[in-house]
């Protein structure tokens, strides 16, 4: 598990930058050292953390592969924020109780207000369909 966060806290250091990595390094070592303590499983550590994250980045991911399902920055940076905040307090929330509000998984409530937050965005916004650029030549006559 050791290596699992010196590789963890490594990766994340140097995506901060060469000014910042030992900043990085200090502060990811620090957290992936609280999460070890907080979580002593790894199983349940996988479980908590992809819970809390995963509703943050499906949407904004599909929006990045489907043109279509794009929503203005803003909008974005509003549901991923939400699905990563509901997901985590429901995560909290267990842990503290024992149990998970509602008897409801934490994925699900995150999801849920990404997809709403997600949802007025894509109403909101003038509907007009990008094309991602493609990097395949295409063939002339």
């Amino acid at each position: 598990m050791f290596a699992a966060l010196q590789g963890t806290s490594l990766l994340a250091a140097a995506c901060l930058g060469r000014q910042r990595l030992r900043a990085g390094i200090v502060a990811t070592m620090a957290l992936s050292l609280l999460l070890s303590h907080l979580v002593p499983s790894v199983v349940g550590l996988w479980y908590a953390v992809g819970s809390a994250t995963i509703p943050g980045l499906l949407l904004p991911m599909l929006g990045a592969y489907s043109p279509a399902l794009r929503v203005p920055g803003r909008w974005a940076l509003a549901s991923s924020a939400s699905g990563w905040l509901v997901s985590l307090s429901w995560v909290a929330l267990g842990r503290a109780r024992g149990e998970t509000p509602l008897g409801v998984e934490p994925m699900y409530p995150g999801l849920a207000a990404a997809a709403a937050l997600w949802a007025l965005g894509y109403a909101s916004s003038a509907r007009t369909v990008q094309t991602a650029p493609s990097r395949t030549p295409h063939a002339q006559p």
